[in-house]
């Protein structure tokens, strides 16, 4: 059975300062988030969710469209 998969993203402020600031947490925090999905949901065979983790934290529009891009091929 083909796997289901769940893309996850995150947002931040596009200020530089902020989101310099912030972002290393953000990222523990969508970790975190990824695990639990693997770990407790399951597809109706008993296989966990393929989940595909965004490479960058979207922090601007460029950066969201890049993002979209990446997850549309995965």
């Amino acid at each position: 059975m083909k796997t289901s998969k769940i893309g996850m993203v995150m947002l931040n402020d596009e200020r530089e300062h902020v989101w310099k600031k912030n972002n290393p947490e953000n990222e523990e925090v969508l970790q975190k988030w990824a695990k639990v999905i693997k770990d407790n949901l399951k597809n109706i065979d008993g296989s966990s969710p393929e989940v595909i983790i965004c490479s960058k934290i979207i922090t601007s529009v460029r950066i969201a469209q890049e993002i979209g891009k990446e997850l549309a091929t995965s």
